[in-house]
């Protein structure tokens, strides 16, 4: 029997399929299999490429989700949200954790991220073709409707609404990112009741297929609360 010894060193550099259901471009950042990683090259959906995963590796970024995000503390956390793409300074379901600040955001909008080589998902995130209830309260005044990206896109099959309103025409409807109505108006009163969707647009115009991971809560009156509850089938 032979006895061998190996020298252990770290991969900076793996070849993986690319099995993210989109096309990479080169120096493209991806999550795959919990990794934060590079494109070294192009690599085409379902295709097997080489990425660089490295600790501490340093890069810059300019795309972010909204002019919020400022990107204005050295060694914040960084974000980056899969559906787009996109990087944010606010910690927000279904975004990944990739690494923290180095160089706050100049003048040109660029900010220095210093990479981890491993990424931690934040939240609840339904995968392709899984099944799932997600929740958001709506706990301020919601009128205007207040908006929630939940990182990941998904189809809302049902919707349910746990009320925290006493106001006798308390109601919250779902909407698109566009303002398009996903639901009816689900009665959110009296107080502690459970009320189910009574419409949802799906074969008409499609409006419950959220491909930006964005919904949006409308109530009918400014005191009108509630916890909505959506099963939806992760995209």
């Amino acid at each position: 029997m032979a006895t061998v010894y190996i020298q252990k060193e770290d991969v900076d550099h793996v070849n993986l399929n690319n099995n993210t259901g989109a096309d990479l471009a080169q120096y493209e950042l991806t999550v795959i299999g919990g990794l934060v990683l590079i494109a070294d090259e192009a690599i085409t959906n379902g295709s097997v490429g080489s990425f660089h995963c490295e600790e501490n590796l340093v890069i810059q970024i300019d795309d972010f989700v909204t002019s919020e995000d400022t990107f204005g503390t050295v060694d914040a956390p960084v974000y980056w949200k899969a559906s787009s793409g996109e990087f944010s300074d606010t910690a927000t379901d279904g975004y990944y954790k990739i690494g923290i600040v180095k160089t706050v955001k100049n003048g040109n909008g660029v900010v220095e991220v210093l990479l981890n080589r491993e990424a931690v998902i934040l939240g609840q995130v339904i995968g392709a073709g899984d099944i799932g209830w997600i929740t958001y309260s709506v706990a301020a005044d919601a009128t205007t409707a207040l908006s929630n990206d939940f990182g990941f896109n998904f189809t809302i099959l049902d919707a349910f609404v746990a009320s925290d309103a006493t106001n006798a025409s308390a109601t919250i409807q779902l909407l698109d990112s566009s303002d398009n109505a996903i639901t009816d108006a689900i009665a959110a009163t009296p107080v502690t009741t459970i009320t189910r969707v009574g419409t949802i647009d799906g074969a008409t115009n499609g409006y419950n297929a959220i491909a930006d991971g964005v919904v949006k809560f409308l109530a009918n009156g400014a005191a009108d609360r509630g916890t909505v509850w959506m099963l939806v089938e992760g995209a």
